[in-house]
C-alpha cells in the first residue's frame, strides 16, 4: 500500500470512528384526520358486487381496527337505470344484487350519500367498462415440486382490443393472486412463453403454493378456477401505482412515495371504482402428481418439441 493510500485509509478510519448515527422514529400514530375510502369492483360476472366504505386509519393499523362507514347510500347507474346496494349491517360492505354484472362498453357511475361531521355529503365516480380482451380455450396443471403446482392457459388474446390483464386463482376457496403474470400490458409482460408466432396464447403460467392454512396440497378432486380479468385503463394504472407504493424500496434507486390515483369525486375522499371484464376457467385435478411433459403433450401439436425440454 503506497502512502497516499495509507493516508486515505487512516482518514477515513477516523471519520468513521467519530460518526454516529441518530435513530429516526417518526410518530406514525400523528396522521391526518381520517378521509373516507370508497373501493368498488364491478365485472361482468352476474354477482353480489362489493363497494366498501371505510376511512383511513394510521400506517400499521390492522385491518380489523380499521373504522368502516355504515348507513350510507350507495347506487350505481349504467345510464339507464339504477340499482341500489344493499349494506351488510354494520359492515361499510354494500352489495349489488345477486344476478348484477355490467356490460362492455356502459359507462358506470357510482354515488354515494353520507353523514360525514354532522353533514350529508356526496360523492362519485366513473369507470367505462373494457370489452374482453381474452378468450381462454382450455387451462391444465402440472406438479414442480411437492409444494409447488403450476397451472397454464391456452386462448387467444383478441386482435384489435388494447386490454391489459390481471389474475388469480380460487383454490378451496382461497382467492390467490397469481404470482407470474398479475400484471400484464398486452402481451410485453408474458415472459416470454410463446410457442407459435401471432397473438395465440399457447401456455402462459401462475403458479400455485399451499404455504399454510387453510390452504393444503391439492389432491384428486380439487377444483382450481383461474379468474383472468380484462381491465379498464384506471383499474390497470391504480394497480401498477399500488404495487410501486407497497413493494419493497431501494432508497437511492426508489421513486418518492406518493398516495395512489383516485377517480372518487369530491372532498376528503380516497379510494376508486373500477370495472372489468371477467373470464373463469375451472379444471378439475386429476393426478396431483401430473408432469409438465405430460401436460404439454395433450395440448402440444403431435410431434411438436417441448419448449425447455423433454420429449
Amino acid at each position: 500500500m503506497d502512502r497516499i493510500s495509507r493516508i486515505f485509509a487512516a482518514a477515513l478510519a477516523a471519520i468513521l470512528a467519530v460518526s454516529c448515527v441518530d435513530d429516526f422514529a417518526p410518530d406514525l400514530k400523528d396522521a391526518p384526520e381520517p378521509e373516507l375510502v370508497i373501493d368498488g369492483l364491478l365485472t361482468t360476472e352476474p354477482a353480489a358486487h362489493l363497494v366498501r366504505l371505510s376511512k383511513s386509519a394510521p400506517f400499521g393499523t390492522p385491518s380489523s381496527e380499521i373504522p368502516v362507514v355504515s348507513g350510507a347510500g350507495v347506487s350505481i347507474w349504467d345510464g339507464e337505470k339504477t340499482v341500489t346496494l344493499t349494506e351488510d349491517p354494520g359492515t361499510g360492505c354494500y352489495y349489488t344484487p345477486e344476478d348484477y354484472y355490467g356490460e362492455a362498453g356502459k359507462t358506470y357511475r357510482l354515488d354515494v350519500e353520507v353523514d360525514l361531521d354532522g353533514e350529508r355529503k356526496h360523492f362519485s365516480a366513473e369507470d367505462t367498462m373494457p370489452p374482453k380482451g381474452i378468450r381462454a380455450d382450455a387451462m391444465d396443471y402440472y406438479q414442480m415440486s411437492d409444494s409447488l403446482w403450476m397451472f397454464a392457459i391456452w386462448g387467444q388474446d383478441l386482435p384489435g382490443i388494447a386490454s391489459h390483464y390481471a389474475g388469480e386463482l380460487v383454490v378451496h376457496d382461497n382467492r390467490l393472486p397469481v404470482g407470474r403474470w398479475v400484471f400484464i400490458d398486452g402481451l410485453s409482460m408474458f415472459d416470454g412463453n410463446y410457442l407459435f408466432a401471432g397473438e395465440y396464447l399457447p401456455y402462459i403460467c401462475s403458479e400455485f403454493i399451499p404455504s399454510k392454512e387453510p390452504l393444503t396440497p391439492l389432491v384428486e378432486g380439487d377444483k382450481v378456477t383461474l379468474r383472468f380479468y380484462s381491465l379498464s385503463d384506471f383499474f390497470y394504472t391504480w394497480i401498477l401505482a399500488m404495487t410501486n407504493e407497497t413493494n419493497a424500496r431501494i432508497p437511492m434507486l426508489s421513486s418518492q412515495p406518493a398516495n395512489l390515483p383516485s377517480n372518487i369525486h369530491g372532498d376528503g375522499v380516497r379510494g376508486c371504482f373500477m370495472t372489468a371484464d371477467l373470464t373463469k376457467v375451472t379444471i378439475e385435478i386429476g393426478d396431483p402428481a401430473r408432469t409438465r411433459e405430460q401436460m404439454l403433450r395433450d395440448h402440444l401439436p403431435p410431434g411438436y418439441p417441448i419448449p425447455g425440454g423433454g420429449n
